[in-house]
């Protein structure tokens, strides 16, 4: 991601231009690549009643990041398989009202990847970058967040 930012800076025709910084945070209060070990780390996280204070610091994550950004990019693929969509839908309306809150909604972009025609996962979400190749930002017509789902209309 990182590298696909810095090449586009220097495309003339980018949507997205003269970024000075990146932030990337994610989705989830907790990281794992596997995302098989995902869910058995979000599941202790639950025992041990640890997910409410970690949402919470990664709201205050979110909201910094946020209040910094001019442009954001939306990339968290779909729901895996062993993770609980209740929990996944909770962070992204997070997320989601973080856009609004700051006025990013129109500023908001998703990436184009050489791998896939279609922007949109087929469960309509925005594609994880994970291992693929970004070609290019593309900005969705609309945001919209209606029955317990982030509808991004292209």
């Amino acid at each position: 991601v990182i590298s696909f930012v810095f090449k586009m800076n220097l495309v003339e025709d980018s949507l997205v231009r003269n970024i000075g910084f990146i932030n990337i945070v994610n989705i989830f209060p907790a990281y794992e690549p596997n995302l098989n070990e995902l869910s058995d780390i979000l599941s202790n996280i639950i025992a041990k009643g640890r997910l409410i204070p970690m949402r919470n610091r990664n709201k205050i994550t979110f909201d910094r990041a946020l209040s910094e950004s001019q442009n954001v990019v939306l990339a968290w693929g779909d729901v895996p398989s062993k993770v609980n969509a209740k929990n996944h839908t909770h962070e992204v309306l997070m997320m989601f009202k973080l856009l609004v809150k700051y006025g990013l909604v129109n500023n908001t972009y998703l990436l184009k990847y050489k791998e896939y025609e279609q922007i949109l996962t087929n469960k309509k979400r925005p594609r994880h970058p994970g291992r693929k190749t970004p070609i290019s930002y593309v900005k969705p017509n609309d945001l919209k967040f209606e029955r317990n789902f982030l509808y991004i209309l292209m």
